[in-house]
């Protein structure tokens, strides 16, 4: 009856262990730390739709195969994007050389952006590859972060009423951003805040409407001729010769008195 007793406690003790560690393979929830999420990928079911966390029990048999499953995790730390934005609105310059104090129509964004990916969006972004690891979620963040700039700059530029140099303090950003949506490339994106500093935005209006002047300004020219004309026998083509140097010469000074007066009315800005 004695060896019947141990037999039994060595097999229940066996089968305890064994148990427990089966139980310690499947479970899930001890590899994730805090700030991070996992999703699982096995070569028996694929991607889990499920995204597993820290401080929630999870466990899955797809473990207890070798080779069979990994746990792929993610910070679920905002990622900080810091990007420049500068240049000069198309031929700022030369329109620019047409008043007396030639404005500065060039622009200057500094942006820092904290945006994260949303936990339930990384199953999806995962299965459709979006997704591989740590440095691919930062790649995908800057990406869409770039996109939001991008629109949000168009807006900066576009606003009304604004001097060429301000603080960034008088603009308020979350109103003004809150409708900028990111590209639908990049699902599961979340823009948790937007800062802008050394902010220099181009009159607009004045830039269209020196664009608009000059753009009348280039009046075509037209060739001289300055051989005589042959006269055929009814004397036509020295008689038409005639004529168009005639309406060449009108042309090319009304196009200097035009520039003249252009030039005037810009000394005057």
């Amino acid at each position: 009856m004695g060896k019947k007793i141990r037999s039994f406690f060595v097999c229940f003790i066996i089968l305890v262990l064994f148990s427990g560690a089966l139980f310690f393979i499947g479970w899930t929830q001890f590899r994730v730390k805090a700030d991070t999420a996992g999703v699982l990928v096995s070569k028996t079911g694929g991607v889990n739709e499920n995204v597993i966390e820290g401080g929630e029990f999870s466990w899955h048999w797809e473990f207890l195969l070798p080779t069979n499953a990994q746990l792929r995790l993610f910070s679920t730390k905002p990622v900080m994007v810091e990007k420049r934005i500068s240049g000069e609105l198309p031929s700022g310059s030369v329109y620019a050389g047409l008043y007396k104090n030639s404005p500065d129509f060039s622009y200057n964004f500094d942006f820092l952006i904290s945006a994260a990916v949303s936990k339930d969006s990384l199953p999806s972004l995962v299965k459709d590859g979006s997704l591989t690891d740590q440095d691919s979620l930062e790649n995908y963040i800057n990406y869409a972060a770039d996109d939001f700039i991008r629109s949000a700059v168009q807006k900066l530029i576009s606003l009304p009423g604004q001097s060429s140099v301000f603080l960034p303090e008088t603009i308020d950003y979350d109103s003004l951003f809150k409708d900028i949506a990111v590209s639908s490339k990049y699902p599961g994106i979340e823009i948790r805040s937007v800062s802008v500093r050394n902010v220099r935005i181009p009159d607009c209006e004045l830039y269209q409407k020196a664009r608009d002047v000059y753009l009348q300004s280039q009046v075509p020219s037209f060739p001289r001729n300055d051989g005589a004309g042959t006269e055929d026998k009814s004397g036509s083509s020295a008689g038409g010769g005639q004529s168009l140097k005639k309406n060449a010469a009108s042309d090319e000074e009304k196009a200097l008195d035009l520039l003249n007066q252009l030039k005037s009315i810009f000394s005057e800005q």
